[in-house]
């Protein structure tokens, strides 16, 4: 399996900023790799009412193991979230660029 690239990887140091801490007080960590574009006809199809993306933000324990606190999803795409500075998140989990 490649590497995430660029987006993925720029997007996830963004979620980090935003969101580094969960509402239960614990340190969550957002990886590349957990954020999942969608793909086939979800991503060409726009009569199809998917999310562009969804991902997930873990926590780590102090003996290395970890489990998935946040899950997150956007109709908005990738590289358009990167744009943002700010994020924003819903009750649901869906991502936003903050309003300026």
């Amino acid at each position: 399996m490649s590497s995430p690239g660029r987006v993925r990887q720029k997007l996830a140091r963004l979620l980090q900023d935003n969101f580094p801490v969960s509402t239960g007080g614990l340190a969550l960590t957002w990886e590349p790799e957990q954020l999942h574009p969608a793909t086939g006809r979800y991503r060409t199809d726009w009569r199809m009412d998917c999310a562009r993306w969804e991902g997930f933000a873990r926590h780590y324990r102090s003996d290395g193991t970890f489990w998935t606190v946040l899950n997150v999803h956007s109709y908005t795409p990738m590289s358009e979230l990167i744009k943002a500075n700010q994020l924003t998140v819903s009750a649901t989990g869906e991502v936003f660029p903050a309003a300026k």
